[in-house]
């Protein structure tokens, strides 16, 4: 069985840091068989570990300014942690009435196409409620990098600060 190194606080390692991963056997499962060569060649399926993102990956504030809620949101916006940006922007718009939702992104810092996505949920159920979700980037590269690529720039409604988010109307 190879030896695969273990991250610091997942068990007690052997004396030279090295153990053999308890869920190897659980990980690997055969999916498929077919023959080859007179032999049966099993194709196996790796899937990741049911690991939740350490609680500093991504931080998710809500505040009031002038009136309007604003949700913070500092870290990585990935994969992980997608589903609670999600979850704390719609939970945000739900709890507005009749005005917006401002979501910080500027202490933002990774964004993948799992938080894209995210984004672009959250301004469907804003539209859908018939409120704007305004989305604050400032100059922050990468946040509005993955934004301008995917071409989402013209669909989101991106303000450099609170202040211009706070003072605009609908954009057309």
């Amino acid at each position: 069985m190879p030896r695969i190194w273990r991250q610091p606080g997942t068990g007690p390692p052997s004396a030279d840091g090295w153990a053999p991963s308890p869920r190897r056997e659980e990980m690997a499962r055969p999916v498929t068989s077919r023959a080859v060569g007179g032999r049966v060649a099993y194709l196996h399926v790796s899937q990741p570990p049911e690991i939740d993102p350490p609680a500093d990956w991504l931080d998710i504030a809500h505040r009031v300014v002038d009136g309007t809620l604003v949700v913070v949101v500092s870290g990585e916006v990935d994969l992980h942690t997608a589903p609670s940006l999600r979850a704390a922007v719609t939970a945000g718009i739900d709890q507005t009435s009749a005005s917006p939702c401002i979501l910080d992104l500027t202490k933002v810092t990774f964004l993948d196409s799992a938080g894209l996505t995210a984004l672009l949920d959250a301004t469907c159920h804003a539209e859908a409620r018939h409120e704007p979700l305004r989305i604050i980037v400032d100059g922050n590269r990468p946040v509005i990098r993955p934004i301008e690529i995917t071409g989402l720039d013209d669909t989101l409604r991106l303000y450099h600060s609170i202040d211009e988010a706070l003072n605009s109307g609908k954009r057309p």
